[in-house]
């Protein structure tokens, strides 16, 4: 799976929209949209670490 697929995922299972979860990352909607459907290519790990937290899982699940 890649990182957007999972990206997308975790948000779907826990059921929160793209807003919410770009709010909680301090990005725009739009910019969050990029992430899930693979047209950001670069993540930063402190983004990573922000998902990680957010989801309550480990950071290695992105990198999997």
């Amino acid at each position: 799976m890649n990182t957007h697929e999972t990206i997308k995922n975790l948000r779907l299972n826990a059921n929160l929209n793209q807003w919410y979860v770009a709010k909680e990352l301090n990005i725009s909607q739009p910019e969050y949209s990029k992430l899930e459907n693979g047209k950001r290519k670069k993540i930063s790990v402190e983004l990573v670490k922000k998902l990680s937290d957010l989801y309550n899982i480990d950071i290695d699940v992105f990198f999997k």
